[in-house]
C-alpha cells in the first residue's frame, strides 16, 4: 500500500502559536515551505492582534521538519502577508566534519550553492539544520531561561 505524503496545513504568512513550556508560548510565522521565523514574544496570554505579534523582533529563522508543520501541537492564529525582509532567503552555514586531528571546514549555503567560508563568516548565521518541535521548544526555553546559544554551541562543539 502506497503511503500518502502529508502536506503542511500551514501556508506562507500563517502566524502560529508555539509552546515554550506548560504556561508560556510565543509565535512563529511560516515564511516559505518549512522555513519559519520565530518572534521574541514570550507570553502567557493569547494575543489576537496579529500586527502586535509581527511587530516583535525575530529571534531566528530556521527550517522545521514537515511532520511538525500541521495543526495539532502548533495552532494557527491568523495570516498576514509577509514583510519584505522575510521574503529574502536567509543564508545558512554548514560545518563539514573531518577526521580527528584535521580542521573542520565551513560553507555558506546561498541560493542553492555551497560557498567555502571561514568560521568568522559563519558565526552570525544559523546552521543548516532541520528542527523538530521538541528542538524548537528546547531552543526557545534556552533563549529565555538558559544559554541562548547552547544548541548552536553543541552543533559547533567539534569545531
Amino acid at each position: 500500500m502506497e503511503r500518502k505524503k502529508r502536506r503542511s496545513s500551514f501556508k506562507e504568512g500563517d502566524i502560529v502559536k508555539v509552546a515554550i513550556n506548560n504556561t508560556e508560548h510565543t509565535y512563529m510565522r511560516i515564511v516559505v515551505n518549512r522555513l519559519c521565523a520565530f518572534y521574541d514574544f514570550k507570553t502567557v496570554q493569547d494575543v489576537h492582534d496579529l500586527n502586535e505579534i509581527v511587530s516583535k523582533p525575530v529571534l531566528f529563522i530556521i527550517i522545521v521538519h514537515n511532520e511538525y508543520l500541521k495543526e495539532g501541537e502548533w495552532i494557527k492564529v491568523g495570516n498576514l502577508p509577509l514583510e519584505e525582509y522575510l521574503k529574502m532567503e536567509p543564508n545558512f552555514f554548514i560545518k563539514h566534519i573531518r577526521p580527528r586531528g584535521m580542521p573542520h571546514s565551513f560553507t555558506i549555503f546561498i541560493n542553492g550553492d555551497d560557498i567555502p567560508a571561514t568560521w568568522e563568516e559563519c558565526k552570525d548565521l544559523e546552521p543548516s539544520a532541520v528542527y523538530t518541535a521538541p528542538n524548537v521548544r528546547e531552543r526557545l526555553h534556552d533563549f529565555y531561561y538558559g544559554d541562548q546559544d547552547r544548541i548552536l554551541n553543541e552543533y559547533l562543539s567539534y569545531r
